[in-house]
């Protein structure tokens, strides 16, 4: 099924560095979505700047999660260096990855 408009949910990453000590509190919150219905999801990672290994293992996570409910979840604004980390654990093709957060939502509405 396709995604309608109010169906996409869009995260945006409000820290510069996606670290250990903060996943708890990003892993609530994109659970909450989750509990919330939602399935279609962009995250904006325009704001970050590191990801230590636990966060890419909470990314994963919640990847697991939504294709589990049938969903897909784009990455939107994701920094050379990010890229580069989720290429070499083999993660960047799970995601769409798109320059920008319009990109992601017009690819998610065409999927």
């Amino acid at each position: 099924m396709e995604p309608g408009t109010d169906q996409i949910t869009i995260i945006r990453v409000a820290h510069e560095r996606m670290v250990y000590e903060k996943l708890e509190e990003t892993a609530r919150e994109w659970a909450g979505y989750l509990q919330q219905g939602s399935k279609w999801f962009v995250i904006d990672m325009s704001t970050v700047a590191f990801m230590d290994s636990a966060s890419i293992g909470c990314l994963m996570d919640f990847y697991k999660k939504t294709r589990a409910i049938g969903g897909r979840i784009h990455l939107a604004c994701v920094q050379p260096r990010i890229d580069k980390m989720l290429s070499i654990v083999k993660a960047k093709d799970l995601f769409g990855i798109y320059a920008t957060v319009a990109e992601a939502v017009a690819a998610l509405r065409s999927a």
